[in-house]
């Protein structure tokens, strides 16, 4: 069966592996995590076990706010109010809570084993796999040979 756009599932569209960050791990070394392996979210565990996510747009929030001298943590700024699809879940209704909950990410687990996520932008690709694009320049980063693409 060929996926489109409207039968295709979170699994067909999510990213994996994703990474992960220790929830005492400190702001500084979660922006250079961020930034070395070119995501834009990062899962946070403590004692194996899940706890939230953290968001680019946070983290720097908390980095440009914090005192003078403090170091934080990435527990101090991650969200515990994640989004969780399963990878047989379909995407058009996944992208549906996405919308809903007003966030640009969801955790693809596979009974209690975080195994991928999806991103506004992971989600537009799908979208745009089936869509032949007139000209090459409007393809950079969409097919994953080139462009920049630190959506996750």
């Amino acid at each position: 069966m060929t996926t489109t756009p409207t039968t295709g599932t979170v699994g067909h569209a999510m990213t994996r592996p994703v990474v992960g960050i220790v929830a005492h791990a400190g702001l500084d070394t979660a922006l250079r995590v961020m930034c070395t392996q070119g995501v834009r979210h990062l899962l946070v565990v403590d004692l194996g076990r899940r706890t939230g996510l953290i968001h680019e747009t946070d983290l720097l929030w908390a980095l440009c706010t914090r005192p003078p001298g403090h170091r934080g943590t990435v527990a101090s700024c991650a969200r515990d109010d994640v989004l969780v699809a399963a990878p047989t879940d379909r995407l058009a209704e996944v992208a549906a809570r996405m919308t809903a909950a007003r966030t640009d990410v969801v955790l693809v687990a596979d009974q209690h084993d975080v195994v991928g996520i999806v991103t506004v932008t992971d989600v537009l690709r799908h979208l745009a796999g089936g869509v032949e694009l007139l000209h090459s320049g409007l393809n950079s980063g969409l097919d994953g040979t080139g462009g920049d693409d630190t959506s996750r």
